[in-house]
This record gives C-alpha cells, structure tokens and sequence, in this order.
C-alpha cells in the first residue's frame, strides 16, 4: 500500500493478502511464475493484516501503520519511506497537543 499511501512509485510486484488462494489457484486468471512476478498472493487468516484497511472505492488498501512496519523492515529507499510516512502519520497528533 506504499503506492497510496505515500509518494512512492509503485512496486514491480504487488504484494496482495487473500483469506484462500485456492480461487486464484484454481482459475485462469493467474499464472504462476518464478521469472519477473508482477503480484505476489500471500494467504493468512490473521485478521491483524486487515486490521484499519482503507478502502478507496475501487481497492482496498493496507492500513498506514501496516505500510510503515512493511516498509520500515525493507532496503534503505523503503526505510527512508517509512520515515516520511512516519512523520505523515505524527504530524496530526503534534499539532493537538
């Protein structure tokens, strides 16, 4: 969700949370591939990973303290993200204090 969330160019793969992957499994709508994937399906019924999702209409999105700890726990560029989000995040916060 780096991509709505912050400024962030979007990811050469999509990293999507799904409940059951046997419906993408067992249909035609995706291949599976090792060679340059464009979406990565991991399934959890941990409901923690959709805990404050944010729904734009069209997709539903993680929430922004889950893209911080996922970014946060990436390369440097990723890091250097979650700060600024971070700092998105607190921002409200510090000015009602």
């Amino acid at each position: 969700s780096a991509v709505h969330h912050t400024a962030m160019a979007g990811p050469a793969r999509l990293l999507a949370y799904v409940t059951r992957l046997a419906p993408f499994i067992d249909s035609d709508m995706i291949s599976p591939t090792v060679a340059f994937p464009s979406i990565e399906l991991i399934e959890t019924r941990d409901v923690r990973v959709y805990f404050d999702a944010r729904d734009d209409g069209v997709t539903r999105w993680s929430s922004p303290v889950q893209t911080y700890l996922e970014l946060a726990s990436g390369g440097p560029r990723e890091q250097a993200t979650a700060m600024d989000l971070r700092t998105a995040l607190l921002r409200p916060l510090e000015s009602s204090s």
